[in-house]
Formats: C-alpha cells, sequence, structure tokens
C-alpha cells in the first residue's frame, strides 16, 4: 500500500477475511459475488472481451519489457483503461486505469514463477482458533468494507 503497510486477505467458500501488517483485528465479510481477482484489484483478460466494442478506441500488437503483446485500450466512465496481454501466454501481463494523463491503478505480473513458495514466504493469518473463532460473521454483502487506508468508521 503506499502508505508502506501491507494488506492481507483470505478467501474462503463463505467468507472473505482482511488484516493489515500484524494487526488482530480482522474484518469478514461474506464472499457474495467478490473473487479472488476482485479482492486483488487484479483486472483479468476476460474484461477485455466484456467491454463494449464501441468503448475500445485502440487495439493493436506491441512489446512490453521485451514481451509481445495484444494492447487494447478502452474509454469506461471518465478513465482510460489500458491492457497488454502476453502473445506467448495468453495472460494479462499489465493494466493501467487513468484519469486524464494521471495513472490511478497500475498492475503488471512480467513474469510467471510457478515454483511452489518456500514457508518462509507463506502469510499466516492472525492466531488461528482465538481472533478467527470469535469474529462476527457480518449481516449482509452490502456492509461496507475496510477503507482502504485501514481505517474504520464506527
Amino acid at each position: 500500500m503506499p502508505d508502506g503497510r501491507v494488506r492481507h486477505s483470505i478467501m474462503g467458500t463463505d467468507a472473505v477475511y482482511v488484516w493489515y501488517n500484524n494487526e488482530t483485528e480482522v474484518y469478514t465479510a461474506p464472499v457474495g459475488d467478490v473473487t479472488a481477482d476482485n479482492e486483488q484489484m487484479l483486472p483479468t483478460y476476460e474484461e477485455i472481451l466484456n467491454l463494449p466494442t464501441e468503448s475500445i478506441f485502440a487495439a493493436d500488437y506491441r512489446r512490453l519489457s521485451n514481451m509481445e503483446c495484444i494492447y487494447v485500450e478502452a474509454e469506461e466512465d471518465i478513465y482510460s483503461l489500458r491492457y497488454w496481454v502476453s502473445v506467448n501466454s495468453g495472460l494479462l501481463v499489465s493494466a493501467e486505469k487513468l484519469l486524464g494523463e494521471d495513472v490511478v491503478y497500475r498492475m503488471e505480473a512480467l513474469a510467471v514463477d510457478t515454483a511452489e513458495p518456500a514457508a518462509a514466504e507463506t502469510v499466516e493469518p492472525p492466531a488461528q482458533g482465538s481472533l478467527l473463532d470469535e469474529i462476527p460473521e457480518a449481516d449482509s454483502p452490502a456492509d461496507e468494507a475496510p477503507a482502504a487506508d485501514g481505517s474504520s468508521e464506527a
């Protein structure tokens, strides 16, 4: 996150759990229509396929970091959207959302590593068997998620 904090999340079949850094306070909500891609704010190539044709104003082949890509640029409300899909893997490797000339969101996944992470790289949720068991379930999917800065309103 811009302020240096790390946001952690776990998606179960029924609930999503979110906490920051080593904090013990965990937000939980029903999964509803949220997917792991939504939760991580990762656009997918399916989003490109679902763009209204009239919103697409550029589509061609471009090189991104020595990678041949299909490039698509579209408009959505007041934003410009840019997508790069690898010709070799078919995976979305970069996406940007712009407001005017300002980039307000960027993701890049230029390398794919299929190796299993070492145990030291695994992030554990706060104390199992205590804190997570005590978290009340959210009343409805309409409940507000925590603010991106980690603050919450009472």
